[in-house]
């Protein structure tokens, strides 16, 4: 019995059975009318995808925007007359692995992109050659999950007395990359990677009295850039001055 393989698997580029990603696959779906592409200084944030199935447009959607400020665009194919024949781009690295800092479609007709920075450091690139023949047979890539933590302090008897962390540059500029709580109890984290690559390092001591006022900072496209506390000022309520003769 003769065995016919319709489709072959190219790639992925970028990270791959990385613990905290989950594949995601999109074989089969090669009748490709629209792409949509979210995209945020040099990190691609999102991909949706439509297609044509059975006569009727689906969408599939992989990545998240997660509330940044981010740029679209939209990619129009002449379907069916237009089909995919390239796909290129780069990925950066980042703590704990890579991302999609770039992505390129080309096609029988025309390229677009590309999308993101593709000149971002510590890049690597990637380009797929599909040819021009109506042989785009769909996607497949991976997603890395953020993680979320939680710290519930014993209020009222516990407050914070000291605040530290990391920060980490990339292009144009640094992100928060780890943080750490610390009480008149206990310590909380780090929360991230305090050890990633281009780091400077704070260390906020507030004190054993509550002291502690709040918190203040800056963000950009989603990322935190900055962070500071308050301190409360301690003054006494009446002033004893000792009389001169």
């Amino acid at each position: 019995m003769k065995r016919i393989v319709d489709m072959i698997e190219v790639g992925p580029a970028g990270e791959v059975n990385r613990y905290g990603t989950t594949s995601w696959y999109a074989k089969g779906r090669g009748e490709l009318a629209q792409i949509f592409v979210s995209y945020v200084d040099d990190t691609v944030c999102s991909l949706q995808f439509l297609f044509y199935k059975n006569g009727k447009l689906v969408s599939t959607k992989h990545g998240s925007d997660d509330g940044r400020h981010v740029s679209f665009d939209s990619v129009i194919l002449d379907y069916p007359s237009e089909f995919l024949t390239l796909i290129s781009g780069s990925f950066h690295s980042v703590t704990n692995g890579a991302a999609l800092s770039s992505i390129t479609f080309g096609t029988n007709k025309a390229s677009y992109g590309p999308f993101g920075d593709p000149s971002s450091t510590s890049t690597k690139h990637f380009n797929f050659q599909i040819g021009n023949q109506f042989s785009f047979g769909g996607f497949h890539g991976s997603l890395r999950h953020v993680n979320f933590d939680s710290s519930i302090l014993d209020y009222p008897s516990e407050f914070l007395t000291s605040l530290s962390g990391s920060f980490h540059s990339f292009t144009n500029g640094a992100a928060l990359s780890s943080i750490t709580f610390g009480t008149n109890k206990t310590s909380y984290g780090p929360f991230g990677d305090p050890s990633s690559t281009s780091t400077k390092y704070f260390n906020f001591q507030i004190g054993n009295q509550f002291s502690f006022g709040g918190f203040h900072g800056s963000l950009r496209s989603g990322f935190i850039k900055s962070i500071g506390v308050y301190i409360k000022t301690r003054t006494t309520s009446k002033i004893h001055c000792k009389e001169e003769d």
